[in-house]
């Protein structure tokens, strides 16, 4: 499944783009950070995608320095591979609407438009950050296909631990934005981001009980425990159990 979506992602990239040399990007990046105006509320870094062949062909050295993998394993392929995999169907429904978006509209405003919203993406050290991304064309052929997307992340885990990855199109140059932007749904659901026994270590976590007293509760071995809540940290995204409890009871997760 993960395989198909990332797949997809792909695919639905190369209706929009148009191949370029990288000649002219570093070249350029400078006056389009600083045209596009962007707010930084944490660490950011940029880099410049050709959605044609699905390719980073150009990232600023905070990139490395924030995620904390070396430059030759960064590519799209390897940042799709690292979205939480309860993020990564949402993700590329959101891009394809994106795409669809940006086909919709004249040549003239194809580079008017900054798109935004949020994910969970994991960092070198094995924990999830969630992060903005902010992406807008910067370079057109001269038919209006797209070369080169600049585009922003900005790590919120500060202030934003989880994300419910809402998408919007900013207009820029007087053009309307569109908040909350409602992508389609493609891809089926799990009904549930814990199994049923996870579930049951989670209640009772929120109900106070330590890990020997969740053991005796449920009569289980106090190792089947401490491997149910390292599940439970896992699958949520959370860095730490106060945090797994505070959004639990706040996305419902035990219901």
């Amino acid at each position: 499944m993960k395989k198909q979506i990332i797949s997809d992602a792909l695919k639905k990239w190369t209706e929009v783009g148009t191949f370029n040399s990288e000649y002219d990007v570093q070249f350029e990046i400078e006056l389009y950070k600083k045209l596009l105006e962007v707010s930084h509320v944490g660490p950011t870094y940029c880099f410049v995608f050709n959605p044609s062949v699905g390719q980073i062909v150009y990232h600023s050295d905070e990139m490395e320095l924030i995620l904390g993998y070396s430059k030759s394993q960064l590519s799209i392929q390897f940042i799709l591979n690292n979205i939480h995999p309860e993020d990564l169907p949402r993700f590329t429904e959101i891009e394809n609407a994106v795409v669809d978006f940006k086909n919709s509209l004249p040549v003239d405003k194809k580079m008017k438009y900054k798109s935004r919203y949020s994910y969970r993406l994991k960092k070198a050290n094995g924990e999830y950050a969630t992060i903005v991304q902010q992406s807008i064309t910067i370079k057109l052929d001269e038919y209006g296909g797209i070369q080169h997307n600049l585009v922003f992340h900005t790590d919120i885990s500060a202030y934003e631990p989880s994300t419910k990855m809402n998408l919007s199109f900013i207009g820029l140059d007087g053009e309307p934005s569109f908040i909350d932007y409602q992508p389609k749904y493609i891809y089926k659901r799990k009904n549930s981001l814990f199994t049923a026994k996870e579930k049951e270590v989670l209640t009772l976590m929120i109900g106070g009980l330590k890990s020997k007293e969740i053991a005796a509760e449920l009569k289980r071995s106090i190792h089947t425990i401490h491997i149910h809540r390292k599940n439970l940290l896992s699958k949520s995204g959370c860095k730490t159990f106060n945090e797994l409890i505070s959004h639990s009871i706040k996305e419902g997760w035990t219901n």
